[in-house]
């Protein structure tokens, strides 16, 4: 039915039904969307960049709520095959035999172009804080310096592997890592317990954070000696390179999305050893 010629495996999009794959078609690249074992979807792209993948992907695909991110990370390794076919010209046999045109599929001669609006993206919940919640100063136990040793390990780590995947994927992936823990935090309480919980995560960043003040209307946290920063070049002298800025960035995502939840002003100025954090209501 196809002159599709693959030059990727097909790739899963994590917890969905679906997949995709990419290859030629014609002169043009191309990027087939699959269900089960049925290809849904069939066409070219103008070019090879990730916006084009991403935009055929998700536009044929019908999941509420499912976020573009989601569908980037499987563009991502789409991408990476792709590559390595144009670099080296051969590719090992993807074609699957067990795959089946549905009884709709879509293809088309010409290239796929996104449109210009796509399925909404699930909408976050949002409560504003008029008051800001009371925040004791954190006393760090043993047991906690450990957690958070563990905790600067893991970013420096998906920091390091973010870097490597095509552009994009790193905010893709830090910027979902900060939505889930900020909705779990969420799920648990207020809409102040946001705030308490994120207070808490920067003040057990180092032995030394003080709590400047804590009032209804201000809260102004600094911390020395940062943990986050001290595991982190510990690993840059063993040789793992990872992005300026990291670990810190992922924090201030995650300050980001809190901001956004509780309609919070959240400013966090960072320095060689630490930093100093401010969260005012807007």
């Amino acid at each position: 039915m196809s002159d599709f010629y693959p030059v990727t495996p097909i790739v899963v999009i994590t917890n969905t039904s679906y997949a995709a794959q990419a290859g030629v078609l014609g002169e043009k690249w191309a990027v087939r969307v699959i269900r089960g074992q049925k290809i849904i979807a069939e066409k070219p792209i103008n070019e090879l960049v990730l916006d084009s993948i991403v935009g055929m992907i998700y536009g044929h695909i019908r999941i509420e709520g499912l976020g573009r991110h989601a569908v980037a990370q499987t563009a991502g390794r789409l991408m990476q095959f792709s590559r390595r076919y144009q670099q080296s010209g051969v590719c090992p046999n993807y074609a699957d035999p067990r795959l089946v045109y549905g009884d709709e599929v879509e293809t088309s001669p010409t290239a796929y172009a996104e449109p210009e609006t796509t399925a909404a993206e699930p909408k976050i919940e949002v409560t504003p804080v008029e008051e800001l919640p009371k925040i004791p100063a954190f006393k760090i136990s043993k047991a906690w310096t450990a957690t958070i040793e563990a905790h600067s390990v893991m970013i420096a780590r998906m920091a390091a592997y973010g870097a490597s995947l095509p552009e994009g994927h790193l905010e893709a992936m830090f910027e979902q890592a900060a939505s889930d823990l900020v909705n779990l935090w969420f799920a648990q309480g207020e809409a102040s317990g946001l705030i308490s919980r994120f207070a808490a995560m920067i003040q057990s960043c180092s032995k030394e954070s003080t709590m400047s003040e804590s009032t209804k209307s201000k809260i102004i946290m600094e911390t020395g000696n940062c943990a986050l920063l001290e595991s982190a070049g510990t690993l840059k002298k063993a040789g793992i390179t990872f992005p300026s800025g990291f670990p810190c960035k992922f924090h201030e995502e995650v300050a980001k999305q809190v901001s956004a939840r509780t309609k919070t002003r959240i400013s966090i100025n960072t320095t060689s050893s630490g930093c100093t954090v401010t969260i005012a209501p807007s």
